[in-house]
């Protein structure tokens, strides 16, 4: 019995040694599947740019590889990812009260920004519960102009945003908030905001424009953040995102220069001069058209405009005491329906003389 047990006892070793490599081996060829799977799965999020966004956020394969919660993490990113690369994010928030009532009585502004282009719309409110009734018309404008469809709407727990809870999930818009006292949650809109007033008082203190235009600065501050380069694209512009080709730099004017807007369709007599220096203060909203600030007090908004941007003649123009100016209106020629058209839509050989009808309206 104790031979037939020394010769039995080496085989049943091998059979055990047998069985561990096997074990061994089945391990390392799951092992060796799970690693290529997750990186079949990094290959798939890789594709259309993603790399950029990886890159930003310092993923690493290997937190994932032979890791089932890798598997979900990836699974969660993609979905998130999908949802970015698809114009479906959308982040908002309000600035002010402004210590100064625009030219039009505006003391707040609210601000769109798409997570996926970074590209930016600005409103201008009396109040803050204007939000809502401005998001119904951007969200109508977004749709229709750009053929997109807004899914999730995200901002702070501003009681401007309480109402949008209701209204959009009508009609299936997810709202999200932001912790309270976290803004880095909703931190896209918040940096958005410190670039727009700082670039638009620094285009106020370069043109020596008193802080009562801080609306049309913004605006145009606005405008030159949608189309510089950004980083956080790979140094493409919002606007290139957006519309998939270089913005025109000849469309722009240096803001606050001087400007001769061609102004013969308004002569009272055969002796007036057919144009006169005035302040460029921006971009129209509803024409495609520069706006220029006549020592009178009246705005006049057109395409035929020659400009020297090495003149800055506010002071000159206004004296110390400044005119006390009423807002209204006088619209002529074909309008565009909102800001962003205006912007997004600029001819490719904008010339500086250009040729077109002019408006005017009394400076708001």
């Amino acid at each position: 019995m104790e031979v037939l047990m020394l010769i039995l006892c080496p085989i049943t070793l091998t059979l055990k040694e047998m069985e561990i490599k096997e074990t061994s081996i089945t391990s390392m060829e799951m092992e060796k599947e799970t690693e290529d799977a997750t990186k079949e799965m990094m290959d798939v999020l890789v594709l259309g740019a993603i790399s950029e966004f990886i890159a930003n956020y310092a993923l690493n394969l290997d937190m994932a590889c032979g890791n089932v919660t890798g598997g979900y993490l990836f699974k969660e990113l993609k979905s998130l990812l999908r949802l970015i690369l698809s114009w479906s994010i959308l982040y908002s928030d309000v600035w002010g009260p402004a210590p100064t009532l625009s030219g039009d009585g505006y003391r707040y502004y609210i601000v769109f920004v798409n997570a996926y282009t970074r590209y930016s719309w600005t409103y201008p409110l009396h109040l803050k519960s204007e939000a809502l009734v401005v998001f119904v018309k951007f969200r109508a404008m977004v749709e229709l102009q750009l053929d997109k469809k807004i899914k999730v709407f995200q901002a702070d727990m501003g009681g401007e945003y309480i109402p949008f809870v209701n209204q959009l999930s009508k009609v299936g818009i997810q709202v999200r908030f932001s912790c309270p006292h976290t803004h880095r949650q909703n931190g896209v809109p918040e940096r958005k905001h410190r670039s727009i007033v700082e670039m638009g008082l620094t285009l106020l203190d370069h043109g020596g424009l008193p802080m009562k235009y801080w609306f049309e600065a913004f605006c145009t501050a606005t405008l030159l953040i949608n189309n510089l380069p950004s980083s956080v694209l790979g140094f493409l512009s919002p606007f290139e995102k957006l519309y998939h080709r270089n913005p025109n730099y000849n469309f722009f004017k240096v803001f606050g220069c001087s400007c001769f807007p061609y102004l013969r369709n308004y002569s009272k007599h055969k002796l007036d001069f057919h144009s006169s220096k005035c302040v460029f203060i921006g971009y129209n909203v509803s024409h495609k058209g520069y706006r220029c600030l006549h020592p009178s007090g009246r705005i006049f908004v057109s395409r035929n405009v020659v400009f020297n941007e090495l003149e800055f003649p506010y002071k000159q123009l206004f004296g110390p005491h400044l005119h006390k100016e009423s807002s209204s209106t006088i619209c002529s020629g074909p309008a565009i329906s909102n800001l962003f058209n205006l912007f997004s839509n600029h001819r490719t050989d904008c010339p500086t003389h250009t040729t077109s009808q002019s408006v005017t309206t009394k400076a708001g």
